[in-house]
Protein backbone atom coordinates (compact mmCIF):
# COMPACT_ATOMS: atom_id res chain seq x y z
CA UNK A 1 0.00 0.00 0.00
CA UNK A 2 2.52 2.36 0.96
CA UNK A 3 4.48 1.77 -2.43
CA UNK A 4 1.41 2.68 -3.99
CA UNK A 5 1.47 6.18 -2.41
CA UNK A 6 4.91 6.69 -2.29
CA UNK A 7 5.66 5.39 -6.33
CA UNK A 8 3.69 8.31 -8.01
CA UNK A 9 5.14 10.93 -5.52
CA UNK A 10 8.25 10.03 -5.92
CA UNK A 11 8.21 9.47 -9.69
CA UNK A 12 6.17 12.77 -11.34
CA UNK A 13 8.48 15.29 -10.35
CA UNK A 14 11.18 13.20 -12.37
CA UNK A 15 8.95 13.20 -15.39
CA UNK A 16 8.20 16.60 -15.29
CA UNK A 17 11.60 17.45 -14.82
CA UNK A 18 12.85 15.69 -17.75
CA UNK A 19 9.21 17.10 -19.85
CA UNK A 20 10.78 20.96 -18.72
CA UNK A 21 14.23 20.29 -20.83
CA UNK A 22 17.61 19.90 -19.47
CA UNK A 23 19.50 22.48 -16.60
CA UNK A 24 21.58 23.52 -20.22
CA UNK A 25 18.47 24.14 -21.90
CA UNK A 26 16.99 26.52 -19.39
CA UNK A 27 19.33 28.89 -19.15
CA UNK A 28 19.32 30.40 -21.72
CA UNK A 29 18.87 33.99 -22.49
CA UNK A 30 19.01 36.62 -25.70
CA UNK A 31 22.04 37.31 -26.27
CA UNK A 32 23.80 40.03 -24.24
CA UNK A 33 25.63 42.90 -26.54
CA UNK A 34 26.49 45.80 -24.77
CA UNK A 35 26.06 49.57 -26.20
CA UNK A 36 29.02 51.87 -27.49
CA UNK A 37 30.78 52.39 -24.14
CA UNK A 38 31.89 56.53 -25.03
CA UNK A 39 35.75 57.39 -24.07
CA UNK A 40 36.18 61.11 -24.01
CA UNK A 41 39.18 62.23 -25.76
CA UNK A 42 41.03 63.21 -22.32
CA UNK A 43 41.31 58.94 -21.58
CA UNK A 44 41.96 57.57 -25.36
CA UNK A 45 45.44 57.14 -24.61
CA UNK A 46 44.79 54.70 -21.86
CA UNK A 47 42.15 52.69 -24.05
CA UNK A 48 44.15 49.93 -25.24
CA UNK A 49 45.73 49.12 -21.95
CA UNK A 50 42.81 48.75 -20.23
CA UNK A 51 41.51 46.94 -22.68
CA UNK A 52 43.95 44.12 -22.50
CA UNK A 53 44.21 44.70 -18.55
CA UNK A 54 40.56 44.43 -18.23
CA UNK A 55 40.47 41.07 -20.13
CA UNK A 56 43.86 39.33 -19.16
CA UNK A 57 42.31 40.13 -15.26
CA UNK A 58 39.10 37.85 -16.21
CA UNK A 59 41.18 35.18 -18.43
CA UNK A 60 40.48 36.22 -21.80
CA UNK A 61 43.38 35.15 -23.85
CA UNK A 62 43.52 37.95 -26.19
CA UNK A 63 44.87 38.31 -29.40
CA UNK A 64 45.71 41.65 -31.28
CA UNK A 65 44.62 42.08 -34.79
CA UNK A 66 45.11 45.07 -35.20
CA UNK A 67 45.57 48.73 -33.31
CA UNK A 68 42.35 49.27 -31.40
CA UNK A 69 40.69 44.84 -32.43
CA UNK A 70 41.54 42.40 -30.01
CA UNK A 71 40.06 39.16 -30.62
CA UNK A 72 39.47 37.77 -27.09
CA UNK A 73 38.62 34.20 -26.36
CA UNK A 74 37.47 32.93 -22.54
CA UNK A 75 37.52 28.67 -22.23
CA UNK A 76 35.77 27.42 -18.77
CA UNK A 77 35.04 23.83 -17.72
CA UNK A 78 31.74 22.69 -17.72
CA UNK A 79 29.74 19.53 -16.66
CA UNK A 80 30.66 16.30 -18.27
CA UNK A 81 34.15 16.57 -19.23
CA UNK A 82 33.11 19.79 -22.00
CA UNK A 83 35.01 22.86 -22.44
CA UNK A 84 32.37 25.91 -22.49
CA UNK A 85 34.12 28.82 -25.25
CA UNK A 86 33.55 32.18 -25.66
CA UNK A 87 34.78 34.45 -28.08
CA UNK A 88 34.31 38.03 -28.30
CA UNK A 89 35.51 41.02 -30.27
CA UNK A 90 36.70 43.64 -28.46
CA UNK A 91 37.03 47.19 -30.37
CA UNK A 92 38.26 50.54 -29.69
CA UNK A 93 37.34 53.03 -33.21
CA UNK A 94 35.99 56.50 -33.47
CA UNK A 95 35.92 56.98 -29.47
CA UNK A 96 34.18 53.79 -28.96
CA UNK A 97 34.75 51.03 -27.47
CA UNK A 98 32.42 48.33 -28.52
CA UNK A 99 32.38 44.00 -27.58
CA UNK A 100 30.59 42.09 -30.37
CA UNK A 101 30.06 38.65 -30.20
CA UNK A 102 32.38 35.95 -32.41
CA UNK A 103 31.70 32.58 -31.43
CA UNK A 104 31.09 30.19 -28.99
CA UNK A 105 30.84 26.23 -27.88
CA UNK A 106 28.62 24.60 -25.65
CA UNK A 107 27.10 27.60 -24.42
CA UNK A 108 23.41 26.79 -26.71
CA UNK A 109 24.01 29.46 -29.29
CA UNK A 110 21.40 29.77 -31.75
CA UNK A 111 21.50 32.42 -34.33
CA UNK A 112 17.69 32.99 -35.53
CA UNK A 113 16.28 33.05 -31.86
CA UNK A 114 19.68 35.37 -30.96
CA UNK A 115 19.72 33.34 -27.42
CA UNK A 116 22.97 31.79 -25.54
CA UNK A 117 23.80 30.39 -22.17
CA UNK A 118 23.48 32.94 -19.36
CA UNK A 119 27.42 32.64 -18.30
CA UNK A 120 28.29 34.30 -21.88
CA UNK A 121 26.11 37.13 -20.82
CA UNK A 122 27.79 37.43 -17.15
CA UNK A 123 31.17 37.14 -19.00
CA UNK A 124 30.35 40.26 -21.36
CA UNK A 125 28.91 42.60 -18.77
CA UNK A 126 31.77 41.51 -16.49
CA UNK A 127 33.66 43.06 -19.51
CA UNK A 128 31.52 45.72 -19.77
CA UNK A 129 31.48 46.81 -16.21
CA UNK A 130 35.30 46.26 -15.71
CA UNK A 131 36.19 48.76 -18.48
CA UNK A 132 33.56 51.22 -17.09
CA UNK A 133 35.60 51.40 -13.82
CA UNK A 134 39.43 51.18 -15.59
CA UNK A 135 38.72 53.77 -17.73
CA UNK A 136 36.96 55.54 -14.77
CA UNK A 137 33.90 56.33 -16.36
CA UNK A 138 31.09 55.22 -14.19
Amino acid sequence: MIRKILYPVLILPVVFAFMAGTPAQARVYELYTPDPIVVPKSKSARVNKAIKKVLFRRNWRVKTIKSGHYRATYTKPGRGGRMHKAVVDVIYKGGKIRVKYVDSRDLNYDKESNTIHGAYNRWVQNIEKDLLVELELF
